[in-house]
């Protein structure tokens, strides 16, 4: 029987039996081969900080003890203060104490995450992508939700330092993080105005934005989350932005005026405090009393609208109901009341005036005792625009503005976000708070020479407004001018009690006749309130 000879046949060997090396070598390569955009997000950059090592030593300037020395070293950002030699016993005049502690320094900055900003801040894009090779692009857009209409353009033009874009390119070199410095705003003043007329269409006028990524010139397979290639466009991820114009749609509202021959810009307003919106809320929430309410909106009238703000004093600038000032050295009670603001409403403070070039800055003030130890701290506060403050900040509000320019409209950038902030309703509630606050501290000062507080003294609507009227101008000079109109009241009436809750029936008219001695003086002698008796007699026509 013949038989066919079958052909030979080379076992199947795939290349990894054959060198089992290649299967690592490949699975690296793979990796290499595949360009994944991780993360898109918006950031701060934030300093970090360490904590370093440091000594010295001290030498001692007449007795106390080691744990004085310590003392001496403490700080806001020191931690374990060691003394050597460190003992109960005194110390005598030139003893030497090695003292070490760690102090916190800044190391470097962070990107930190943000989910809110304003159209004009500067921020960061932050994109987190693999590969060596290539180029990454993101344009930005706006997700309009429920709105009938966009804000922005698609996609959004945004400023990088002073050139416009649309796109941000980022050239993929193995960095794995890249980072650019953006404002979400069109570089001209043309479009930036029908940029905030887009906003102010909207009830709530916020932008929700979002990303899209695109990896080119490369030859890696490319990875993206999802199909959509978009990041930051789901609920809750997308970018709040929210946008303030600076005030720029009053630059034709600012005038020149004149005041005791200095020039400078105001403003004067269209809201008297009879007109706030809330009233009725505050009302209901107990938040202001009716009495209160009839006492303020009078005694306002004296002084300025809620959105009136100006320059052309010895202050650096007065603004509101109350006229809270900004003096001469960047602090005051204004300062104060927009770092008050600010803790209540972070995002608005950023909107109006940290992103239109304003800043309040917070100083801690230290009380030691004679051996230099730290009884007590207490804060005050300090305007600054564009870093600029005191006299400089005075001269750069009042720029542009002289005899020339009398009556006539004049550019002032520094104050058109300040009036912007004067018309926003969240801070008209809080001067009426403020105003509230006043009138009971002003109520609850003690004459000089007398024990009980002023309010035992007024307890009519008529009396209570022209203390708030006197403590708004003059505050230091209430106790003595009140103390006086007391002095002048008793001396026609000896035989009176020093007490009103002796007078009865009387005590009505005794007030009456009170005010009128307090009225007018507080304009008289060494009492300079301007126009105190027009301002008292416009309070009695009201009140």
């Amino acid at each position: 029987m013949e038989t066919t000879e079958q052909p030979k046949t080379t076992p199947k060997t795939d290349r990894y039996t054959a060198n089992p090396n290649q299967h690592v070598y490949d699975q690296a390569h793979q990796t290499d081969f595949v360009t994944e955009v991780l993360e898109i997000y918006f950031a701060e950059k934030v300093p970090k900080y360490k904590w370093e090592p440091k000594e010295d030593v001290y030498t001692v300037k007449s007795g106390g003890k080691v744990a004085d020395v310590k003392k001496k070293y403490e700080g806001k950002n020191r931690r374990n203060i060691q003394a050597d030699p460190d003992h109960e016993n005194p110390l005598k005049k030139d003893d030497q104490i090695k003292v070490t502690w760690d102090e916190q320094v800044e190391d470097g900055f962070d990107y930190k995450k943000i989910k809110k900003t304003s159209a004009k801040k500067k921020i960061f894009l932050i994109a987190r992508c693999t590969g060596e090779k290539g180029k990454l692009t993101i344009n930005l857009n706006e997700n309009k939700l429920t709105e009938t209409e966009q804000i922005y353009d698609s996609p959004l033009k945004f400023l990088d330092g002073d050139t416009e874009q649309t796109k941000v390119e980022f050239t993929l070199d193995g960095s794995m993080t890249y980072a650019k410095e953006i404002a979400l705003r069109p570089k001209s003043d043309e479009d930036l105005k029908k940029l905030a007329e887009q906003f102010d269409k909207r009830k709530d006028p916020v932008a929700y934005i979002y990303a899209k990524a695109e990896v080119s010139g490369t030859g890696d397979t490319v990875k993206y989350p999802d199909e959509t290639q978009e990041f930051l466009n789901k609920d809750g991820d997308r970018l709040e932005v929210r946008f303030c114009d600076c005030g720029i749609k009053y630059r034709n509202d600012v005038e020149c005026t004149r005041w005791s021959g200095h020039y400078g810009p105001v403003y004067w307003g269209e809201m008297p405090l009879d007109g706030f919106a809330k009233w009725d809320e505050l009302v209901k929430n107990n938040t202001v009393t009716e009495t209160e309410k009839t006492i303020l909106i009078a005694m306002s009238e004296n002084e300025g609208k809620m959105d009136a703000v100006q320059s052309y004093d010895s202050e650096i600038l007065t603004a509101g109901a109350m006229q809270k000032t900004i003096n001469p050295e960047g602090y005051g009670e204004l300062p104060v009341q927009l770092w008050e603001f600010k803790s209540k409403f972070p995002d608005k403070y950023d909107c109006y005036l940290k992103s239109c070039g304003w800043e309040i800055e917070e100083e801690a003030v230290e009380k030691k005792n004679k051996q230099g130890e730290v009884i007590s701290t207490t804060y005050k506060y300090k305007a600054k625009y564009n870093d600029l403050t005191g006299s400089a900040l005075k001269d750069k509000i009042r720029e542009g503005f002289d005899a020339s320019q009398f009556k006539k409209k004049v550019k002032s950038e520094p104050v058109e976000p300040i009036i912007k902030l004067m018309k926003d309703v969240d801070f008209q509630t809080k001067q009426i708070e403020d105003f509230v606050k006043r009138l009971n501290s002003a109520l609850a000062k003690t004459p000089t020479g007398y024990s009980g507080s002023i309010s035992t003294f007024v307890s009519s609507n008529l009396g209570k407004a022209t203390v708030l009227d006197h403590d708004v101008n003059r505050p230091g000079h209430v106790k003595d001018c009140f103390g006086e109109a007391l002095n002048t009241f008793f001396g026609k009436h000896p035989k009176l009690s020093k007490s009103p809750a002796d007078w009865g029936a009387d005590a009505a008219g005794y007030e009456t006749e009170i005010l009128e001695i307090y009225g007018p003086l507080r304009g008289e002698g060494s009492y300079t309130m301007t126009d105190a008796s027009g301002r008292y007699a416009k309070l009695k026509s009201k009140l």
